[in-house]
């Protein structure tokens, strides 16, 4: 599965528990309510870490010194 297929289905089951969460807080069930809550947000910022791995991803690597910066220099 690629990355933005992923994102978008977390960003899908946090609307849907958004959507439960405004349910279960109109019926005042606040066991409900507070579990909702931890899930949605949790499933938003997973999406947003699956845009964020895409990005890193797509840096481009800097390139390795033949040489570590820390040896001593010979003279």
């Amino acid at each position: 599965m690629s990355y933005r297929r992923l994102e978008f289905i977390f960003y899908l089951a946090g609307l849907l528990l958004a959507a439960a969460l405004v349910y279960f807080y109109r019926s005042d069930d606040p066991d409900w309510t507070f579990s909702c809550f931890i899930l949605a947000v949790s499933m938003f910022f997973l999406g947003y870490r699956f845009r964020l791995k895409a990005r890193i991803n797509a840096r481009p690597k800097p390139e390795e010194p033949s040489e570590p910066p820390d040896a001593p220099q010979q003279t």
